[in-house]
């Protein structure tokens, strides 16, 4: 490195590099390490721009899907020219004017047990920026069989929760959420909203953590919890489980391709069937009344009927769905996972 460039770099990072966890030490570990942020939304996006404000020297970003106008709100660096773009696209136009320095890898593609091995094998830390608990699953199998650490993060409301789990050295999710919550179970940001600033709020202390962990300072089994409209924050110690099937007993069940939620386009039909392999009862009346307020919904009694992206799903009580108009898998895995959650 040249003199004027290393004048430049020094200038780029000196603030952060006048924090004790930092110096000169910690800048050259984050100018070494490799990160993936999976998914690219309101959590995804301000994590990306963190990571890379913060000179680590590869960010990986994965998502599927493309800038949709309710997205502005709460997510980072896009704007209304990037609705109709995918999102890690337009994400890393933005991320790479900021930081020229910083390889951004931007990955259209889903995030699933077929595809997740691939996608984060090389790197030495993953972020979760998913909006659904069964990839959060996929990706802790993936994670622990790896042994590479990952920073799960949630919001929902105006609630935020964070954890770093780092394989081998604490609890896993599974060690906290033993199973997957059926189809309902949890509120999703299409029923009951969420704060603009909450993604912001859970996406700063998520990479606070990662920051953390590269610089070999990581705390893991720590589960931090906010509520920013009540002003409550709370930290809770997590130990590992001996009971635990993914972390003690090695048993990735989600990594497995019959785990999880089956989707399957239907022969001679425009339309994909949604099957979750533990099926629950919805409360299919509540759920259309939280969809209403954003969505076109018809309930009658036997089944619901919503139209979101110019697409029917019916959504069954035992909480099957069919999404009408595509033979697209990961669309209409994406529009359930935004209107039932999985």
């Amino acid at each position: 490195m040249t003199g004027p460039e290393q004048k430049e770099k020094l200038e780029r990072y000196s603030r952060q590099m006048l924090l004790p966890q930092f110096g000169a030490k910690g800048q050259e570990a984050l100018s070494a390490a490799r990160v993936a942020v999976l998914g690219a939304g309101g959590l995804g996006s301000f994590s990306a721009s963190f990571l890379v404000r913060a000179g680590v020297s590869f960010v990986r970003i994965v998502d599927r899907d493309l800038v949709e106008l309710s997205n502005l709100h709460r997510t980072a660096l896009f704007d209304e020219n990037d609705v109709g773009d995918p999102k890690v696209e337009a994400l890393a136009r933005r991320l790479s004017r900021i930081n020229s320095e910083v390889t951004v890898d931007p990955q259209v593609a889903d995030v699933n047990a077929w595809s997740i091995l691939q996608l984060i094998e090389d790197v030495d830390l993953v972020v979760d920026g998913f909006d659904n608990m069964e990839a959060r699953y996929i990706l802790n199998d993936a994670a622990v069989s790896l042994g590479i650490p990952w920073i799960y993060a949630g919001t929902i409301g105006s609630d935020a929760t964070v954890m770093s789990i780092i394989p081998g050295q604490g609890p896993c999710l599974r060690c906290v959420l033993p199973e997957l919550p059926p189809p309902g179970a949890l509120p999703t940001c299409e029923t009951v909203g969420v704060l603009p600033v909450a993604p912001a709020f859970a996406a700063s202390f998520q990479v606070k953590e990662a920051l953390n962990v590269l610089l070999g300072k990581g705390r893991p089994g720590r589960l931090h919890s906010f509520d920013l409209e009540g002003d409550r924050f709370q930290t809770a110690d997590i130990e590992a489980s001996p009971q635990c099937p993914t972390c003690t007993h090695r048993n990735f069940e989600f990594l497995n391709q019959d785990s999880g939620t089956r989707a399957v386009s239907l022969c001679g039909r425009k339309a994909v069937h949604i099957h979750p392999r533990k099926p629950s009862l919805l409360d299919l009346k509540r759920l259309a009344e939280e969809l209403s307020a954003t969505y076109k919904t018809s309930y009658n009694g036997s089944y619901l009927s919503v139209v979101a992206d110019g697409l029917e799903t019916i959504v069954f009580k035992d909480a099957r769905a069919m999404v009408k108009g595509t033979r697209d898998v990961e669309q209409a895995k994406s529009i359930y996972s935004r209107l039932v959650g999985m």
